[in-house]
């Protein structure tokens, strides 16, 4: 149907030539511009049209307001904040237009937050696809045609089949099939947009190729035999493909080759290449950019596709998966905390990498024309819950499990204000702090090295939202943010060596992880806050009775401050491989005895009740997530109904100041397709 469409309008755009000074009507104009959109994925000439048509028929209400619509749908293709503006004054000026206000409300609803769009400064983050479809669960090569309409996309940990998803209507539509045929992955968009590149595999004959199919007509029109090989990118030419192969033996060493479509030849550009990682052509085609192993990290490195030295632009801390910016200035890039970016200029650095958007577990799979960028994320699927209890029985109270206001849903951290008026939640991928009353919602902007939270918690006097940053960018510093005003500041200076801090209700004493003293292994320290030289040591992976220290079970504070609860992480077997056991202690505060409670076999998560009588935690027990209420005097057990997500993204986030509700989160693993609006806002 969709190739009949597209037929339709190419007549048309020939029956209608765009070139004469003066359209007859103003319908003339729309149908002129649904052909550059539609047809020849001109999104930009579209665009232009809508406008004309906007500015000259505002009596044509109709008009206009389907012109409106047009212009937003160009515009989110873009990854532009001009979708939302064009949206919104739909509805706010054309009511009268039922279908179109319909239509641009079911736009808007997954967009930004209107604060977000008030705000207009900064990278902001919009979900395009989610991995509840059962058939994008377990993607992780999502990747966009050069128009931004759709994305290709293989069926990983099932079938391998290849599929492509049109982003505004969700019609999927499946290119070639999967097992037991073959093993596809990794689509690879032409710079037309009208083939797609793909490996595949196929474990019975052992033979592997890298396949090129026309989009539309699903005719094969090349196959080039390189076993275990995907194709990475495309040369805007359309004469190479970026090829990684992997090693022969299967090892975790794969080389990465240039394949010129012409005649088949492959050319080898770098021997070692990390075996998932991404690599890109500048636009010119000039270059490519790609990740090699350093020792213990990945640098990214540009070499001339016609020969020549690579150059390193990446720092000491390395990057991986880099993706080229549209105009060839910029090259984005993954390392632990986020994407980054680095000028670039001639296939070398020009300038310093800076952190532009903060986040975990997220590939960039290629850029939007407006300096945006399309991400795969993993594990963003969390939903955050309350569930009323007694902590006596551990039964739920009337209502089960109620899930927190949608503006807190894709997060990993929450915690109740002592009056329980309100809600600080750290989330939104990593770069926003919360504060929810139940009826509103004030986001706070904060730099991205400071927003990510690893522990978050309330001031004694309600006033400060209080966290420990991610150790990895900023080490050894917390934060406090004042709720009225979304003023930071450090409660405190930055502790050198301490990592995993958290503090007491009164915030006058932090406990932290350090290194001992005569480098024996990690302790668990106790002392008044910002101070460390008069700490004490309450546990220590010396200790005969455990294993490491885990980061995992946040060492907290019991209300009254006498004791501390932490994790440790045993190693039962292989230590790369486990299995593993993740046990709960708990420390006297100034050092005079630990004991251990909990029986579930891996536990993640755990917080006080605010009598310090009980804990909850959160854990895996033979594969099952767990919901758990621990006596800290007797170490009796008692089991909390929840729903069952997988066990590693069920955690405990806090328990209420009353003693009712205990907080925590839980989602599914799975695999979503975001972008990243505004990247370079600032940077350029």
């Amino acid at each position: 149907m969709r190739s009949i469409t597209v037929a339709a309008l190419a007549l048309l755009f020939l029956l209608t030539p765009l070139d004469r000074a003066v359209a007859q009507t103003g319908r003339d104009l729309l149908q002129q511009a649904l052909v550059r959109e539609r047809a020849n994925g001109d999104l930009r000439g579209a665009i232009a049209i809508y406008e004309r048509i906007v500015r000259e028929f505002r009596a044509d209400r109709p008009l206009v307001a389907n012109a409106l619509v047009q212009l937003g749908s160009c515009y989110e293709r873009l990854g532009s904040t001009e979708a939302e503006r064009a949206y919104q004054r739909v509805v706010r000026e054309f009511a009268d237009q039922a279908e179109f206000v319909a239509q641009a409300r079911t736009r808007l609803a997954g967009l930004r937050t209107a604060a977000a769009t008030a705000a207009g400064r900064g990278p902001v983050a919009r979900r395009l696809l989610s991995g509840e479809d059962t058939d994008i669960n377990n993607l992780n090569d999502m990747v966009p045609s050069p128009d931004g309409r759709r994305v290709a996309y293989s069926r990983l940990g099932t079938d391998g089949a290849l599929f492509v998803r049109d982003l505004a209507t969700g019609a999927t539509e499946q290119l070639a099939p999967g097992l037991p045929a073959a093993w596809n992955s990794n689509p690879v968009w032409s710079p037309d947009g009208g083939r797609i590149a793909y490996g595949s595999r196929d474990d019975q004959t052992r033979s592997g190729f890298v396949r090129i199919m026309e989009e539309t007509s699903r005719r094969e029109v090349a196959a080039f035999r390189s076993d275990r090989s995907v194709p990475l990118d495309w040369s805007r030419d359309g004469r190479f493909l970026l090829v990684r192969r992997l090693a022969a033996d299967r090892t975790a060493s794969a080389s990465l080759v240039l394949l010129t479509i012409g005649n088949g030849s492959m050319t080898t550009l770098a021997d070692t290449v990390p075996r998932f990682s991404m690599a890109s052509f500048s636009p010119d085609g000039r270059f490519a950019a790609f990740a090699v192993p350093q020792g213990a990290r990945t640098q990214v490195f540009v070499r001339p596709v016609a020969g020549g030295a690579r150059r390193q632009i990446t720092d000491a801390n390395g990057g991986d998966s880099p993706r080229w910016s549209p105009d060839g200035r910029f090259i984005a890039f993954t390392r632990e905390d986020g994407i980054w970016v680095v000028p670039v200029a001639d296939g070398a650095a020009s300038g310093a990498p800076r952190l532009a958007y903060a986040t975990e577990a997220a590939y960039p799979q290629a850029w939007t024309e407006t300096g945006g960028l399309y991400l795969t994320v993993f594990g963003s699927g969390s939903v955050a819950y309350e569930v009323p209890v007694d902590p006596l029985t551990g039964s739920q109270e009337p209502g089960g499990a109620q899930p927190l206001p949608d503006q807190v849903q894709q997060g990993h951290l929450f915690a109740w204000s002592l009056d329980m008026q309100r809600i600080a939640f750290a989330g939104g991928q990593g770069i926003s702090v919360y504060a929810v009353d139940r009826q509103a919602v004030t986001r706070y902007e904060i730099g991205p090295r400071a927003a990510f939270a690893w522990d978050l918690w309330w001031s004694a006097d309600g006033r400060e939202v209080v966290w420990e940053t991610d150790p990895r960018s900023l080490p050894g510093t917390v934060l406090a943010l004042d709720h009225a005003s979304g003023t930071v500041r450090e409660p405190f200076p930055r502790v050198p060596g301490a990592g995993v801090i958290s503090l007491s209700r009164d915030g006058s004493r932090m406990v932290y992880k350090r290194m001992a003293a005569d480098s024996s292994g990690i302790e668990l320290a106790v002392a008044p806050a910002g101070r460390p030289e008069s700490a004490v040591v309450v546990a220590a992976a010396r200790d005969p009775h455990a294993g490491p220290l885990s980061n995992w079970v946040r060492p907290r504070f019991s209300p009254r401050g006498d004791r501390v609860l932490y994790g440790r992480q045993d190693d039962l077997g292989n230590p790369n491989t486990g299995p593993w056991m993740g046990t709960l202690w708990v420390a006297s505060s100034d050092g005079t005895g630990t004991r251990r409670l909990g029986t579930v076999n891996l536990i993640w998560f755990a917080a006080w009740d605010p009598t310090g009588r009980f804990i909850a935690y959160t854990g895996s027990d033979s594969s099952r997530a767990v919901l758990r209420i621990v006596d800290v005097a007797s170490g009796a057990e008692r089991n909390v109904p929840v729903p069952n997500p997988r066990a590693d993204l069920l955690r405990v986030t806090d328990w209420s100041p009353d003693g009712r509700l205990i907080g925590f989160v839980g989602g599914e693993a799975r695999w979503e397709y975001w972008v990243v609006q505004d990247l370079l806002e600032g940077g350029r």
